[in-house]
């Protein structure tokens, strides 16, 4: 009985995540038609990021 328990809360904790990202790509879309929607600003520098590129292939 639990197992059954725990599968059927999976399932729709799993559907309201989907339905949730759903609604969030859906806001991105009309924020960026709308001309409001920029998006995150990267937290380093081109040359810190390429500095670490570097690092990693050696």
């Amino acid at each position: 009985m639990n197992t059954l328990l725990l599968t059927m809360l999976g399932a729709v904790a799993e559907f309201l995540r989907a339905q949730n990202l759903e609604n969030q790509r859906e806001g991105i879309a009309k924020a960026k038609q709308a001309g409001k929607y920029k998006g995150r600003k990267s937290g380093r520098s081109a040359s810190s990021r390429s500095s670490q590129i570097r690092a990693r292939e050696r």
